[in-house]
């Protein structure tokens, strides 16, 4: 890119090298570049690398076709290959998480400049990672320089931009030059001085660099200026000066010689950049044709040189090659441009591409093609994939595409839309290879709405009266025995989950196999009882299924229940090393509905465990979980719970919406500490047994390990209002529900109770020791209460298990639980004497959590987010999270400060 179109750029040249040499120093930092076109935003990007000495640099392109591809852009600019073939659930999804880990782990290497070009043709997913990678540059080596138009105005780029703006970004806007500097860019090209004459030309490119060197090119090859003992003077031109930079290119490009003209044209069909071999396939003219082309082209500067391929100088000179040809033309040429690139093995979003811009293609052609192409083109572009898909359906083709139709919704989460089109597809093809896919496609999305009735309906009628294989069949049954799970018909589910499996070994189907030993775990943990026997049948069920990509979504499952059951054993070691598995899988397969479940059981187990910080990190990790999704309504429950337990204000104790009320035990738990908190211990102890015993009926039925340690705040504060019948009944409910389960969680609960009931505060103490390390807020609890039990017979034990409960609430920062213990006790005369702060410092080390201390000494050592992350067992989000709280309360910039700071504290230090 010539120089001259940054004459009178010193200030923002300057600023570029700055962001440049601030990266390169280990700083993070996000750069924003707009201006009309031709302004010279390209120009001062082409000046990066010659400033990125030691970092290492990618640059990309968006194009008007980047928005048919999601995340084209950002792939080929940091990836620079198609990923291979592995689990995918949401291709988007995990294409997002392909760009962010792949500039994670080259940040780990050294500081890292991305820069892309036209951003205003970005599609909305990139750029949605565009600002997850802004927000990343506070704590990574990552300098991020985008440039976009600033007209015409696109609404999401517009809203992208200021909230850049808004969070940190330099905004840099390219504004025309001045006078003075526009004639300095004329008196370069000319190599002369301009005379008054030539001055007035200049006023009419209204300070555009591209522009002038436009208009200067032209006149000089039209005879508008002449030059003379080193003054440039303009004559009268043979045409009129055009008006705007759009007809000004026009005129420029009249100049070339018609040949030239005619190929640079089909030329524009490829795109702003194009291969020799891929014109030479669309213009059928011979090489030695084209390279006289290419060198005519060069030498006018309207094409350059970009590595092995070509491209147009300017994206306007490629807009304007384009649009000098009638839509039909353009439309014939696209469809030919894919039948060539198509025959000659080229990739299929290439062709679909293409394909995409001929409406009026051969649909014969294209359903063959798409039939082929589908599969591959689904799993990589499903969004175009779909638009050729519904397009052809109502042409020659049919319907016959209509199982790849099917898989592109489903993709693209268009779910209502599926049976619409499947139904009427079953019922007149009952003899079809079809069916089978199409049907559980059609009822697997029916129990994603949660219509499993409707699910239920579909796999009968299918099972009983089409013709399937034996693949199909297994499958289909094994489908339908956890729609019967999830209807709460567990008998049922059994009996066919155990005939699905079965027919899947019949059939020698992994698949169906696992979602059939998948359901019978679940039965037998949630209504069986047996979590033992659960997680054993789940483990088989994972050796089973593999790493099948075509099982991610059930593998992700089976991880979820592993995880769950074992910590319900009580293997928490196992069970945290099961969770970083999963959010690995989750991460790499883009499966946000999967990671939003993992997002509450990692949150839940740091809550149980006391790592309430850590927990509140998973909670503001969570921008990965949907909003839609219910699974919200439980991170809104935890972060409510440590807020009353903190005597924190909570905005999330409010109204549960209807389709998230079977997920809301935490929130309402949370409801009913914060009355209590409040002083309204009825309304708490009703609320709580609207929950655990919800037909008052004093049996307190369905006892899950969560409703088990919920129950032992409910006879607390029962025992307080001497409430016995609710103090005995629950105690009973739960030591059943202990004996029938064998948890040790839940045995410790039923210690509790018993020893409430009983008033036998040496078991209650027993019940303390039992939650010990791994549930501090329940062991805690039990030492309040037996310190008020033994306040009369013991004062010297009750003021023991005060100071130990109290001490354990302080590590937690449960302020509120810390004045509830006092008051209690203090009616009954014990005390605990001077009671100092333990509050930990809001800066330096010592804020720093045992989990962000960890973290923080892997980031001195040089590890990535990703890696950190899978030594930790943590998402790479959270880990994000984590690096950024370290990077606030240390004052630090980078993490090269962070290391330099890790240095200096003791290594024994924790």
């Amino acid at each position: 890119m010539s120089r001259n179109e940054l004459v009178g750029r010193d200030r923002e040249v300057a600023l570029l090298r700055a962001a440049v040499e601030s990266v390169a120093d280990g700083r993070g930092g996000s750069l924003w570049i707009d201006g009309e076109p031709g302004v010279g935003k390209t120009s001062l990007l082409a000046l990066v690398p010659e400033f990125a000495a030691g970092c290492h640099v990618m640059a990309g392109r968006a194009s008007e076709h980047s928005a048919v591809f999601p995340l084209r852009v950002l792939l080929d600019t940091v990836a620079g290959h198609p990923p291979g073939s592995g689990p995918i659930v949401d291709p988007v999804a995990a294409d997002a998480e392909r760009v962010l880990l792949e500039i994670d782990r080259w940040c780990a290497s050294g500081p890292v400049v991305v820069c892309v070009d036209d951003l205003q043709w970005a599609d909305d997913a990139s750029l949605a990672v565009w600002a997850r990678l802004a927000e990343a540059t506070r704590q990574l080596p990552l300098l991020l320089i985008g440039a976009a138009r600033s007209v015409p105005i696109r609404a999401d780029v517009l809203r992208l931009s200021r909230a850049l703006s808004g969070s940190g970004t330099t905004m840099l806007t390219l504004e025309p030059l001045d006078h003075a500097a526009a004639v300095a860019v004329v008196e370069r090209l000319l190599a002369a001085r301009p005379s008054r004459s030539v001055e007035d030309l200049v006023r009419q490119a209204g300070g555009n660099p591209l522009y002038l060197r436009v208009l200067v090119e032209a006149l000089l090859l039209d005879c508008g200026i002449t030059v003379a003992d080193g003054v440039a003077t303009a004559a009268a031109p043979a045409t009129p000066t055009p008006p705007t930079l759009v007809t000004a290119i026009g005129a420029r490009l009249g100049f070339l010689t018609t040949t030239a003209l005619q190929t640079l044209r089909l030329a524009a069909v490829l795109g702003p950049e194009f291969r020799l071999t891929h014109l030479a396939l669309l213009s059928d003219r011979p090489m030695a044709t084209l390279a006289e082309v290419v060198e005519e082209g060069l030498a006018a500067g309207v094409l350059t040189e970009a590595g092995s391929a070509l491209a147009f100088r300017h994206a306007l000179i490629h807009r304007v090659s384009y649009e000098s040809m009638p839509e039909a033309v353009t439309a014939a040429l696209h469809e030919r441009a894919a039948r060539m690139l198509a025959l000659a093995g080229e990739p299929d979003e290439d062709v679909a591409a293409h394909l995409l811009a001929a409406p009026d293609a051969d649909a014969r052609w294209v359903a063959d093609w798409l039939d082929r192409a589908s599969p591959g083109l689904l799993a990589r572009s499903p969004g175009g994939a779909v638009t050729l898909l519904e397009r052809i359906r109502a042409g020659a083709a049919g319907s016959r595409l209509d199982h790849h139709l099917a898989e592109g919704l489903f993709r693209l989460g268009r779910y209502a839309e599926i049976e619409p089109l499947v139904w009427p597809r079953l019922v007149e093809a009952r003899r079809s290879a079809e069916v089978g896919p199409l049907t559980w496609r059609l009822a697997y999305t029916q129990r994603l709405l949660g219509r499993l009735e409707r699910a239920l309906e579909v796999l009968d009628d299918v099972l009983r009266h089409a013709s399937l294989d034996e693949r199909w069949r297994a499958r289909l049954a094994a489908l339908r025995a956890n729609v019967l799970m999830g209807l709460g018909r567990p008998t049922e589910a059994v009996d066919a989950a155990t005939d699905a499996r079965a027919a899947g070994e019949g059939a020698g189907d992994r698949t169906a196999i696992g979602w059939a030993m998948f359901t019978w775990a679940m039965a037998a943990a949630v209504h069986g009882e047996d979590h033992a026997a659960a997680v054993s049948a789940a483990e088989t069920a994972s050796l089973v299924v593999g790493d099948d990509p075509e099982t991610t979504e059930l593998r992700l499952l089976l991880l979820l229940n592993r995880a769950s059951g074992t910590w319900n054993l009580g293997r928490y070691d196992e069970s945290r090393r099961l969770v970083g598995e999963a959010f690995a899988l989750a991460e790499r397969a883009g499966a946000p509905h999967r990671m939003a479940s993992l997002r509450v059981l990692a949150a839940e187990m740091r809550f149980h465990e006391g790592a309430w910080d850590d927990a509140l990190t998973e909670l503001e990790s969570g921008t990965d979980v949907p909003t839609q999704n219910p699974t919200r309504v439980m991170l809104y429950g935890i972060r409510a719970l440590i807020a009353v337990h903190r005597d924190e204000p909570d905005d999330g104790v409010g109204d549960i919406p209807n389709h998230s009320l079977r997920m809301a035990d935490n929130l309402l738990t949370a409801r009913a500490l914060t009355m209590d908190r409040d002083g309204q211990p009825q309304r708490a102890l009703a609320a709580f047994l609207e929950l655990l015993d919800p037909g008052s009926t004093l049996e307190f039925p369905d006892l899950t390990l969560d409703k088990c340690l919920w129950l032992t705040h409910a006879v607390r504060i029962a025992a307080g209002l001497g409430a016995r019948p609710v103090v005995v009944a629950a105690a009973r409910a739960c030591s059943a529900a202990a004996a029938a389960q064998h948890l040790p969680a839940i045995a410790a609960a039923a210690q509790l109770c018993r020893g409430l009931a009983d008033d036998d505060a040496d078991l209650v103490l027993a019940a303390a020791d039992a939650f010990g390390r791994q549930l501090p807020l329940f062991a805690a609890t039990a030492r309040e209460n037996a310190a008020a039990m033994l306040a009369t017979a013991d004062p010297a034990r009750s003021r023991v298990a005060l100071a130990e409960a109290v001490a354990t609430y302080s590590d937690l920062g449960a302020t509120w639980d810390i004045r509830r213990a006092d008051a209690r006790l203090r009616k009954a005369g014990i005390r605990r004497g001077a009671r100092g702060s333990r509050r930990r410092s809001a800066t330096g080390w010592e804020s720093l959590t045992p989990t962000e201390r960890t973290v923080a000494r892997l980031v001195a050592q040089g590890h990535s987010n990703p890696d950190i992350a899978v030594a930790l067992y943590l998402s790479r989000n959270t880990v994000q999270t984590h690096v950024s709280h370290i990077l606030g309360k240390l004052s630090c910039h980078s993490r090269r400060e962070v290391a330099a700071h890790v240095a200096t504290e003791p290594v024994t230090s924790s």
